[in-house]
């Protein structure tokens, strides 16, 4: 059957595109994506949950890889998580990962002598003094196995990292990233987050973002910067980045993760309340999270009119808006 578009039925920012690449019967009808751009910019990413894709840019500032939520939490207890590893710090004390549990982590391997490191040392310097105080902590490990740009000795990379960057935040014994030597939690975030290069690092300053049950969410490209980062409320939606004079606050990600599933059950059904025909729904949810957008600030606090103040995320609150917008597409 020819592909049929059926996107004129719809507003022009409601429903995203189902996957031509579904596995429905009725593949060949797809939907075709808005031109509508939203606050997420060209990142694709979305909930892998029952059905849900999870396509992603790797353009600087996008992660190479998406890890779902859903996924996340649907984790084996007995699997491993970043909390399971032991490693030196800068001094060569050992340091149980399992210290930063309830914590969200930044995780990037760091050089003195790269084209990147007058950039990224003061920027992630800055993130760091920013949200530590709120639970985020960035781990640094050294790697001299690109260009040979972090030749020093633990001593002088501490020295260089905390007296020229002024850099709080822990640093860690020098280690290799890729090769026969790869420190055990570098295998274990590489073969956890995927990416373009798979399991080989690209260049130094490449970062991963672990959640605070220890799995990882995003990994970055090189000249993906701190900043960057933090501004893409998509990609690191636990960090409190709005502007509003409010306690600053991590959302917690279990709560949002659920709010989340239940808002994307609620579109799926509608999906196929419209289409009766389609089966094993894959589609980009990109609007959805721009209307949620606009409705309030995830990685933030919510702005309750009634009591004139800012509280904490309510799954509910969101949840009765959306499905008010979802009736109201279907009008």
């Amino acid at each position: 059957m020819a592909s049929m578009t059926v996107s004129s039925v719809l507003p022009a920012h409601s429903l995203g595109p189902v996957n031509r690449r579904s596995r429905s019967k009725i593949s060949s009808m797809t939907f075709l994506a808005s031109s509508h751009e939203t606050s997420l910019g060209s990142s694709k990413s979305a909930f892998l949950r029952n059905g849900f894709s999870s396509l992603s840019s790797n353009k600087s500032g996008f992660p190479l890889k998406s890890r779902s939520f859903a996924t996340v939490y649907a984790r084996a207890a007995t699997e491993k998580t970043v909390h399971d590893f032991t490693v030196k710090d800068i001094d060569g004390n050992e340091v149980a990962l399992s210290k930063f549990k309830g914590k969200v982590l930044l995780i990037v391997n760091v050089a003195s002598k790269c084209g990147m490191t007058s950039s990224n040392y003061p920027e992630l310097a800055d993130v760091y003094e920013k949200y530590k105080a709120q639970g985020f902590e960035i781990l640094a490990f050294p790697c001299n196995q690109f260009g040979g740009q972090e030749p020093g000795s633990n001593s002088e990379i501490k020295q260089f990292a905390t007296t020229k960057y002024k850099a709080e935040f822990p640093i860690f014994d020098k280690i290799d990233v890729n090769g026969p030597n790869t420190a055990p939690v570098y295998e274990f975030l590489k073969k956890n987050s995927g990416g373009l290069l798979g399991d080989l690092i690209k260049w130094n300053f490449e970062k991963f973002l672990v959640d605070k049950n220890g799995s990882v969410i995003q990994r970055y490209e090189p000249n993906t910067s701190p900043y960057q980062i933090e501004s893409n409320r998509h990609t690191i939606i636990l960090m409190q980045t709005s502007q509003h004079r409010a306690t600053r606050t991590f959302m917690d990600y279990d709560s949002i993760s659920q709010a989340m599933d239940g808002i994307c059950g609620l579109y799926e059904r509608k999906l196929k309340e419209l289409y009766p025909a389609i089966r094993n729904i894959t589609y980009d949810i990109s609007d959805l999270y721009n209307f949620i957008d606009g409705l309030a600030d995830l990685s933030a606090l919510v702005y309750d009119h009634s009591v004139q103040a800012y509280l904490p995320y309510d799954r509910q609150w969101i949840k009765q808006r959306t499905l008010q917008h979802l009736k109201k597409l279907a009008q």
